[in-house]
């Protein structure tokens, strides 16, 4: 078994999910244990953010400053709402990889953390000792994509994914994300920043999915969309808050759709541990 296997399939086994199946409509309801997980979790976050760390580390370079006396992992020092953001990211891809929607065998080949500009200015003023904001905007583009080659390595199918993460409950997030979802465009405006990302990495597998992009304009037919909804506070009237057999109604894009809610208990503290090492003051 290889090691992304290995890391999934622990992922998969921590998830508890439910699955209702409608016409071009499926909903997946999962909780999980948010005081006890795997440590495959650790390292499959670890590597999505991988090369936006390595980003951080050049930035520390850069000022010249000593390493050690820096935070080791660029997530610790980031508010809250930002890390529940990647964290919302992080499983939208997870639940498409493990639960494999419409039964098919999804692929996420990087995460798009590197590209959160503003991100990166926050951090170039906090390694200067300058004002730094609470809040910081959010990445545009895709929130995640998830492809299904063949074996012709040919992109056939993309899976938009857009994510939203909140401590409790919010409907308006769970509107918004089917609203953003209904766009028509078939081929994923991030294709380019995924590319780019892939050449970063240089191995022979992620050369190989670079030439599948290189062709997606031409091979791509269908588009798929996935909203990923994570949270700590459950319903209390039903066992769900985004329906499991009628589609959002800010949802217009007419196309095969996911709807995956995931709750997570105590999610602020596995916040914590996942991007903080267990430290936080907020």
């Amino acid at each position: 078994m290889n090691m992304e296997k290995r890391i999934t399939d622990a992922i998969e086994e921590w998830l508890d999910c439910k699955v209702s199946k409608n016409p071009s409509y499926i909903h997946l309801l999962l909780n999980a244990d948010g005081e006890n997980f795997p440590d495959e979790l650790i390292t499959y976050i670890k590597i999505a953010h991988e090369q936006a760390q390595k980003k951080y580390i050049d930035k520390i370079n850069e000022f010249n400053l000593d390493p050690l006396e820096q935070p080791p992992i660029y997530t610790v020092v980031l508010p809250l709402k930002t890390l529940q953001g990647y964290l919302g990211e992080v499983f939208g891809g997870l639940i498409a990889i493990t639960q494999k929607p419409f039964d098919l065998d999804w692929e996420i080949p990087v995460h798009l953390f590197s590209f959160h500009d503003t991100v990166f200015d926050w951090l170039d003023m906090y390694l200067q000792n300058a004002e730094i904001s609470t809040d910081i905007p959010g990445r545009t583009g895709d929130d995640n994509l998830a492809f299904l080659r063949n074996k012709n390595n040919e992109i056939i199918a993309v899976l938009f994914i857009e994510a939203k993460c909140t401590l409790t409950h919010n409907v308006t997030l769970i509107n918004d994300a089917h609203s953003k979802l209904s766009k028509s465009n078939i081929i994923p405006v991030s294709r380019d920043k995924i590319k780019q990302l892939l050449i970063e990495k240089g191995d022979s597998d992620s050369l190989l999915f670079v030439d599948a992009i290189n062709n997606i304009t031409n091979t791509q037919k269908e588009r798929y969309d996935m909203v990923s909804y994570l949270y700590n506070q459950k319903p209390i009237k039903n066992d769900s808050w985004i329906s499991k057999d009628k589609i959002n109604s800010y949802y217009t894009g007419k196309r095969n759709l996911v709807a995956a809610e995931l709750c997570i208990t105590n999610l602020k503290n596995f916040i914590d541990k996942i991007y903080r090492n267990g430290d936080s003051d907020e």
